[in-house]
């Protein structure tokens, strides 16, 4: 099969035995993909906080045999025709275009996206408007319900087309879904199969109001050429003027991407089943949209008076977060290099800060000053049957510490907190400073990338001919040759080469992380861009072949197998993006 990309003057293709995914959003948290065999592919509509899933498949006739992504739609070549997919902007409406008057087959699984309940499902289909109508009730069920009949939502799917017929079908049909099965994931589904449809245009609208999901309907129908139109001058704000073409639309869909997670109340760590607020991945993710002056103050902002999510992995969590407290702070001080602070926003954070380092003094930190964190506290938040938890003294977690002190010295001046720098630093150094390498661990010396963390953080930790010794060794223990990092020394007894999928045995011990590749490769530009030069481009060209041909086409997928390049886990992952978007401005400009 063949990918081809488009943007402007831009055009790379590539050939693939593959099954070639996509993924669109309406950027308000509604999705569509296509292209693998998962219970999160399809249709989604976003509402209120929560996830429903729509569409399991449209199904047209013919061998498809070529996608090609337009940035703002994805054309899809079968046999002798092209079916194109559009999702306008801030609509809750999914668009199908044929060349030629087909068939289509229409699969529906309506449901929250996570709800795996096979009964109290009903489906009834009506005409309205001159849209086929389909109205879907979920109520409980005794049979895996504590309640019987409870209602407990209602939601219409409208369809309007050029000249449409259909034909019902009204059939429960089983299906088995390879994606999920080979995930450990629950994989198998009876699903909908209301009708067969006769067009070459159709407008799919989801709404919890009938009237509302009818009217969108034959609003976007009749108005199409103007939502493309927009989009694709949208596009035209997120130019790159970059030599290498394939560098150039890996970024320009890096960019795309990024701003399709950001939604109403933030930006989601990633799709198709991360569609939540992290602390952590939205505030690592933020300098890459830092440019966007709106939405960088409103997440700022978000966590000043919400303090309390960042001592959290989400606010829902009972899980703690070590680090994302620090990282936050790291981004206001990238805020404030480029946009003014107003005097009361100014004061607003340094009260922030100092309360911050006043708990984080009094609950998490030990009687040698080093910062101190519980079981799956940090970014590596998982364990094998209990161990390998990363709790105590983390070396990413006394940078982020360091910083903090440092930082709050900066907008101050008050001398306790350089105090409080200088002997962490020196504690650090002492403790964590082993035959030319930075510990993981306080008592734990197993190699690890988070060492690139600390530097990206607080670089003054150590000397540059130390970062780049520390460097050496860390390569030495966890580079992959196809082009990126192992998240565990590979000669571990832990390690595993290959993803594992929800037990997560592989997640934090062998499987490599599109962000902190990126995150390496920014930290290996700024202390020794020469030394480490190949590494460097290395991992720059595996993201771009990520983002191009692998996972969901324009998306940095969240993780690969070690032991060679693929795309695993989550296709459209927040931070994967963002640390590519900020390795490039930094090299290039």
């Amino acid at each position: 099969m063949k990918i081809n990309h488009i943007h402007e003057n831009n055009f790379a293709s590539h050939l693939t035995s593959k099954k070639i995914a996509f993924l669109l959003t309406n950027k308000k948290g509604s999705y569509f993909t296509l292209g693998i065999d998962s219970k999160y592919s399809g249709f989604f509509y976003y509402l209120n906080g929560r996830m429903f899933k729509i569409i399991d498949n449209l199904v047209a006739p013919g061998y498809l045999r070529e996608v090609t992504n337009n940035i703002y739609n994805i054309e899809r070549k079968r046999g002798h025709y092209t079916e194109s997919f559009f999702l306008p902007y801030n609509k809750s409406s999914l668009v199908y275009q044929s060349e030629d008057v087909n068939e289509l087959d229409l699969y529906l699984d309506i449901r929250e996206s996570y709800d795996n309940r096979q009964w109290g499902r009903f489906y009834e289909i009506k005409e309205k408007d001159g849209c086929i109508v389909i109205k879907f009730v979920k109520k409980t069920d005794s049979r895996e319900d504590n309640s019987h009949n409870k209602l407990e939502y209602r939601l219409f799917l409208a369809i309007y087309g050029a000249n449409l017929e259909y034909q019902k079908i009204e059939e429960w049909l089983l299906k088995r879904y390879a994606f999920d099965e080979a995930r450990g994931d629950t994989s198998e589904r009876y699903v909908y199969f209301p009708l067969k449809l006769r067009s070459n245009k159709f407008v799919f609208s989801v709404s919890n109001v009938m009237t509302k999901a009818v009217k969108e309907a034959k609003n976007i129908f009749s108005n199409l050429h103007r939502y493309v139109l927009f989009q694709k001058q949208q596009l035209k704000l997120i130019m790159k003027d970059l030599k290498d073409i394939e560098l150039n639309l890996a970024y320009v869909n890096a960019l795309n991407s990024l701003s399709s997670l950001i939604v109403d109340k933030g930006m989601f760590a990633g799709l198709p089943w991360f569609f939540q607020f992290w602390a952590r991945d939205e505030i690592i993710s933020l300098k890459a949209v830092m440019s966007d002056r709106r939405f960088a103050t409103s997440i700022i902002d978000k966590y000043i008076t919400g303090i309390n999510h960042l001592f959290k992995s989400h606010p829902k969590s009972r899980i703690k977060s070590a680090d994302a407290l620090g990282w936050y702070f790291l981004r206001v001080r990238d805020y404030m290099e480029i946009y003014d602070l107003s005097a009361i926003k100014k004061k607003q954070i340094i009260n922030l800060l100092k309360k911050s380092i006043e708990i984080l003094l009094k609950k998490n930190t030990s009687y040698e000053g080093f910062a101190v964190n519980n079981a799956l506290e940090t970014w590596m938040d998982t364990s094998i049957n209990h161990t390998d938890t990363r709790e105590g003294v983390r070396i990413e977690i006394q940078a982020l510490r360091l910083f903090m002190y440092n930082f709050m010295y900066v907008l101050t001046k008050d001398e306790t907190y350089k105090k409080l720098e200088e002997s962490l630093r020196r504690n650090v150094r002492n403790r964590f400073w082993k035959n030319g390498y930075l510990k993981d661990g306080i008592d734990d010396s197993t190699i690890r990338p988070n060492v690139f963390i600390a530097a990206y953080v607080y670089p003054s930790l150590l000397y540059k001919e130390e970062w780049i010794s520390c460097f050496k060794k860390a390569l030495k223990a966890l580079w992959l040759p196809w082009g990126g990092l192992a998240s565990i020394d590979k000669k571990h007894e832990f390690f595993k080469q290959n993803y594992t999928g929800l037990d997560n045995c592989s997640y934090h011990r062998g499987d490599s992380w599109y962000w902190i590749n990126c995150l390496a490769a920014l930290v290996m530009y700024r202390i020794d861009k020469k030394t480490f030069h190949d590494y460097i481009n290395k991992i720059i060209r595996a993201s771009v072949k990520d983002i191009l041909y692998q996972g969901y086409v324009g998306h940095a997928s969240e993780l690969s197998d070690a032991v060679s390049q693929n795309a695993q886990a989550n296709y459209c992952q927040a931070w994967s993006n963002a640390m590519f978007i900020e390795l490039i401005d930094e090299i290039y400009g």
